[in-house]
């Protein structure tokens, strides 16, 4: 396995225990966050860089929101068709709107996990240590070479 395999292998697991997360902190409406990360390895001048990426709600979900704004209204209303809510005696766009006030008037709660809890300090020595070990059989491999030659 090549060091750039490595990283995308880690990457692929870090992006399964975000998912997983995801579910245990009942973040999941619709599933279109699971279904919008993206890993990816890059190369350049010897260096290699992984990323995860996906939906641009993802700071909130990580970071929540603070009070100020109106939340997209759009998102608002998805989100409680998402979720199967149904108020009675209240249309849907007036409980996204009551919604929206609360969030722009108190923020939203912070409840980290989604990312913090998964890209640990131990998770990435994790990497560190296979991606030691993937180059240390490279050189392995290199001498033996040497020696037979």
């Amino acid at each position: 396995m090549t060091i750039k395999e490595t990283i995308s292998e880690w990457l692929g697991e870090t992006q399964e225990l975000m998912v997983k997360k995801y579910d245990e902190l009942g973040f999941r409406a619709s599933g279109n966050w699971s279904k919008s990360l993206e890993n990816e390895v890059t190369e350049g001048n010897g260096k290699y860089t992984g990323t995860i990426s996906g939906a641009n709600y993802t700071y909130w979900m990580e970071h929540g929101r603070k009070a100020g704004k109106f939340p997209p209204m759009n998102a608002i209303k998805q989100w409680i068709k998402d979720k199967g809510i149904i108020a009675q005696g209240i249309s849907q766009n007036s409980l996204a709107f009551l919604i929206a006030r609360k969030i722009a008037n108190e923020g939203t709660r912070i409840r980290p996990g989604i990312v913090s809890d998964v890209i640990t300090q131990a998770r990435v020595q994790d990497l560190y240590e296979r991606i030691g070990q993937v180059f240390i059989n490279e050189v392995r491999s290199d001498v033996i070479k040497e020696l037979k030659s």
